[in-house]
């Protein structure tokens, strides 16, 4: 047993009574996962392991190596506090949310965002991430890991992005709507049908993605009765709703994007007033 200076002090005053082994690999051995498993589903975690955030610092080469094999990267890791020693250095053993690698030709043609996460669930694989215990950086939130709290968390940060994206996207949507208006004299596009508004907004947004919600996969409903209509008819444009969410959100938002260019969330009261407002059935 040996212990390693900062790992083990950060983890024994969040963790009292929770050890921490060292055992000697080579970086060949590590790599074969005869060593260490390459990867776990996160149901296979017990009440030994701890949760963490790890900031600051960054993790070394290891963690460079594994994070791009494994998709880790992120700053949530869960671990038992077991180290390995590799030649000179010795590493942190932990394990984090294993990604898809990346098609940065997508990302690319998706105006540089990456792909979103897929929802965590009980089988849900974490790769392993060896962390350089002299670059550790900052560890903090340590606590013991509980499954149904993992979950229900990730869940609930899932679905806050989730919202967030699809405002993005409703925004993009409603400032292609300015961009067409401002080129065909002040008239608004075809909004009687999806693929109507899809074939003359297309080259205001760039990427076809942008028409559909990222969480439920459905399209954005275009408002038929803005179909055409000269911007000069419409009282108040920020009251004006030419794209919106099919169906609310688990919090029972929706999202809209209106014609002065603007993109927001709305309660169900808010909904129904601005509904009226912009003639939608």
């Amino acid at each position: 047993m040996r212990r390693v200076a900062l790992a083990i002090v950060l983890l024994a005053v969040a963790m009292p009574c929770y050890g921490a082994s060292s055992q000697a690999a080579s970086f060949k051995t590590v790599m074969s996962g005869k060593k260490l498993p390459l990867s776990v589903p996160i149901k296979s975690l017990d009440s030994k392991w701890r949760r963490m955030t790890l900031g600051g610092g960054g993790g070394g080469d290891l963690a460079a190596v594994y994070g791009a094999m494994f998709g880790g990267g992120g700053g949530t890791y869960y671990t038992t506090g077991d180290t390995v020693a590799i030649g000179s250095e010795a590493y942190l053993v932990a394990y984090t949310v294993s990604r898809k690698p990346m098609d940065f030709m997508s990302i690319i043609r998706s105006s540089g965002q990456p792909p979103k996460p897929e929802q965590m669930t009980a089988e849900t694989k974490l790769g392993l991430s060896l962390i350089n215990v002299r670059m550790i950086g900052v560890l903090s939130d340590i606590r013991p890991f509980n499954l149904q709290e993992e979950l229900t968390a990730y869940a609930e940060s899932y679905a806050e992005s989730a919202q967030t994206d699809s405002l993005s996207n409703l925004k993009n949507l409603a400032l292609a709507v300015v961009m067409y208006a401002t080129d065909y004299s002040d008239t608004l596009p075809d909004l009687t049908e999806v693929e109507a508004a899809k074939k003359v907004l297309n080259e205001y947004v760039k990427d076809e993605s942008v028409f559909y919600d990222p969480d439920t996969g459905q399209p954005y409903v275009p408002n038929a009765a803005l179909s055409g209509k000269p911007t000069a008819d419409i009282a108040d444009p920020a009251r004006a709703v030419v794209f919106y969410e099919a169906n609310p959100a688990d919090d029972g938002t929706r999202g809209a994007a209106f014609v002065d260019g603007h993109a927001a969330r709305l309660d169900q009261g808010r909904w129904e007033e601005v509904k009226k407002d912009s003639g939608i059935p």
